[in-house]
C-alpha cells in the first residue's frame, strides 16, 4: 500500500496560493446593505438614517397611499433592504406581494429616502419596476402626495432581481437576467452550488458594492457570508444594454467567479476541496466535483451539487454533457486510467438515475495525464492538496 508523505507547513501553503490565482482587484466605491424579512438589519451600511424608521407607520402608510394612488392595491410588504446610500439619501428595495386575477406575485420597489430639515426620514421618490408598472394606472398627478413617482427596469433593479434569484436557488429566474451566454448558465450553476452546499446567502451588512456606472456599462460586487458568519466569498457581475432589442434591457453580460473561490476556499467541515467551476480553461469553464483517495464514491455534497446541476439541464433541455475523470499520481498509469473511468462513469450513472438522457453525456478517462495542481512541490516531496484537486470529474456543458 502506498503511503501519502507529510509536505511541511510552508509548502502546503504556497501549494495553496496556487488555488488562490483567481484572484481580483477589488475597487471599491460606497457600499449597501441588505436586511431580513419585514425588518431592517442591525448592521447598516448608513448611519445618516434610522433604519427603524422606514418601516414606521407613516413610511408604511406613505408607501401605500402612493400605490393606491397608481391603483396598486392589497399590497403587503415582504422585505426590505438598503441598496445603495450616498451622503444624501439611501435607496431601499421593498419587496411586496400583489394580489392578481392569477395569483400573488413578488414585485419590487425602489425608494429613495431623504432627511428633512427636522431630523425625519421621508420618501423622496419611488420607482416602480415594469413588471408592478404595468399593473398600474396613472394616477391622479405626477407627484401624489408630493412623491416624485415613476417607472424603471434601471441597472439597480436587474441585479436587485437577479441576487433573489440566486437566494431562491430559481436558476431560470436568474438565468433570464443575462444576455444568452452557456459559459454565463455553467458560473450560475457554480454560484447556487456554493450557496446550497455550503449554507451561504446575501450578506447582510454589505449585500452590494457599485465598483463603476456608465451610461451603457456598470459593475457590481456581491457579497455573501455563511450562515455562521465565518465564511465570506464574493464575486462581480458587469452589466450593459442590450440594444438588440427594441427597447434596450440592461442584461448580465460577465460574472467573475475569481474572487469568490480566492475569498472561500472550503467548507470547514469538509476533506474535499470546494471549488465548484474551473475557469479559463482552453475548452471553457467547467463544473468540477471531487474523490476521496482511490475513491469513485460520490460524496453527499457531490450528489448534491450533480442534483442542482440536473436542475439546470431541466431547465434547458437541448444541452449535452461531457464529463472528463481525472485521478492524482499516487498508483500505475493504468490503475488511474481506470480509476479516472470509474469516476465519470459514477457521476453519468447518477445523472441518468435522476432522469438525464443516456445519450446526452459522454465520459472520458484522463488518468494522471492532466494534473490540476502540482502532484508534487517544487522540492519533489508529496503535495497532499495538489492531489485532492487532481481526483476531480470535469463536467463541460455544451
Amino acid at each position: 500500500m502506498i503511503s501519502r508523505e507529510s509536505s511541511d507547513r510552508s509548502d502546503v501553503f504556497r501549494s495553496f496560493g496556487l488555488v488562490l490565482f483567481f484572484s481580483l482587484l477589488g475597487l471599491v466605491t460606497y457600499s449597501v446593505a441588505r436586511s431580513k424579512p419585514e425588518k431592517l438589519p442591525s448592521k447598516v451600511s448608513n448611519e445618516d438614517i434610522d433604519k427603524d424608521e422606514l418601516l414606521s407607520n407613516n413610511i408604511v402608510a406613505h408607501l401605500k397611499g402612493v400605490l393606491d394612488d397608481r391603483g396598486i392595491k392589497n399590497t403587503e410588504i415582504k422585505e426590505v433592504y438598503s441598496l445603495t446610500k450616498d451622503n444624501e439619501s439611501e435607496k431601499i428595495s421593498v419587496s411586496v406581494t400583489n394580489e392578481s386575477a392569477n395569483g400573488a406575485s413578488i414585485e419590487k420597489i425602489h425608494l429613495a429616502l431623504k432627511k428633512t430639515p427636522s431630523g425625519d426620514t421621508e420618501i423622496s421618490e419611488i420607482k416602480l419596476s415594469k413588471k408592478l408598472s404595468e399593473k398600474a394606472t396613472t394616477g391622479r398627478s405626477e407627484k401624489p402626495f408630493g412623491v416624485k413617482t415613476g417607472y424603471s427596469d434601471d441597472v439597480l433593479f436587474v441585479v436587485d432581481y437577479f441576487i433573489s434569484a440566486l437566494r431562491d436557488l430559481n436558476y431560470e429566474s436568474a438565468i433570464s437576467y443575462c444576455l444568452p451566454d452557456q459559459s454565463l448558465v455553467q458560473k450560475i450553476a457554480g454560484l447556487c452550488i456554493m450557496i446550497e452546499t455550503a449554507d451561504f446567502k446575501v450578506s447582510e451588512e454589505y449585500p452590494i458594492e457599485v465598483l463603476s456606472t456608465y451610461e451603457n456599462s456598470s459593475i457590481f460586487r456581491i457579497n455573501f457570508h455563511s450562515l455562521n458568519h465565518q465564511k465570506n466569498f464574493h464575486f462581480t457581475i458587469g452589466l450593459e444594454l442590450d440594444y438588440k432589442v427594441q427597447n434596450p434591457l440592461w442584461k448580465i453580460s460577465k460574472i467573475h467567479l475569481d474572487e469568490a473561490f480566492a475569498s472561500y476556499f472550503s467548507p470547514e467541515d469538509s476533506k474535499l476541496p470546494f471549488v465548484p467551476i474551473r475557469t479559463n480553461l482552453n475548452e471553457g469553464d467547467c463544473l468540477v466535483v471531487y474523490f476521496d483517495f482511490k475513491s469513485s464514491e460520490l460524496s453527499h455534497r457531490t450528489q448534491k451539487q450533480l442534483l442542482i446541476l440536473k436542475n439546470f439541464l431541466g431547465v434547458f433541455n437541448n444541452n449535452s454533457l461531457k464529463i472528463y475523470g481525472h485521478a492524482d499520481e499516487i498508483g500505475s498509469q493504468d490503475f488511474n486510467m481506470n480509476l479516472s473511468i470509474e469516476r465519470a462513469t459514477e457521476v453519468k450513472k447518477f445523472l441518468i438515475s435522476n432522469g438525464i438522457e443516456n445519450s446526452k453525456i459522454n465520459i472520458y478517462g484522463k488518468g494522471e495525464s492532466q494534473e490540476w495542481l502540482p502532484n508534487r512541490l517544487s522540492s519533489g516531496t508529496d503535495n497532499p492538496i495538489g492531489r485532492s484537486y487532481n481526483r476531480r470529474v470535469e463536467i463541460f456543458v455544451d
